[in-house]
């Protein structure tokens, strides 16, 4: 009988915590702060490619990270890092987009991206694009995507 509380217990956390989902504001945005691209690695493994091909764990994923979704846009923001999520529908299927704003050096900056979204997600396959640009505010800003094949 305890087995059948404790197993009970556990599913009924197991679906509060898929249900989860972030904050929402119609205030939420880019924070100026640049991103460790180490962190904005960790969220495109876990909260992207992770969730392939239809992306629809990518708020669950997210509601166990500061961020913020903003109410008009639907993009999630990063609360303490220039690093933000979004979730789009294009003529090719549904896609992630990771973008980060940092202060890193380039080369060092995909390195360290790619590393990290290789250990948050480990032996996955995903088509990847990732596009780079500087801003006015002097940072990389560099924006990686994923669409379900």
């Amino acid at each position: 009988m305890r087995s059948y509380r404790s197993l009970t217990a556990a599913l009924a956390l197991l679906t509060v915590t898929a249900c989860a989902a972030p904050p929402v504001s119609p205030t939420a945005g880019p924070n100026p702060t640049p991103a460790n691209p180490a962190t904005a690695g960790a969220l495109f493994g876990a909260a992207c490619v992770q969730q392939l091909p239809g992306f629809s764990g990518t708020a669950a994923v997210l509601a166990s990270n500061p961020v913020t979704q903003r109410q008009a846009s639907g993009i999630y923001y990063h609360n303490d890092q220039n690093i933000s999520v979004r979730l789009r529908n294009s003529s090719s299927g549904p896609a992630c987009q990771v973008t980060f704003g940092t202060n890193v050096a380039r080369t060092q900056a995909v390195e360290t991206f790619f590393t990290a979204a290789s250990a948050a997600a480990p032996g996955a396959r995903a088509d990847i694009v990732q596009d780079v640009a500087r801003g006015a505010d002097g940072l990389l800003y560099f924006t990686t995507t994923t669409r379900a094949q």
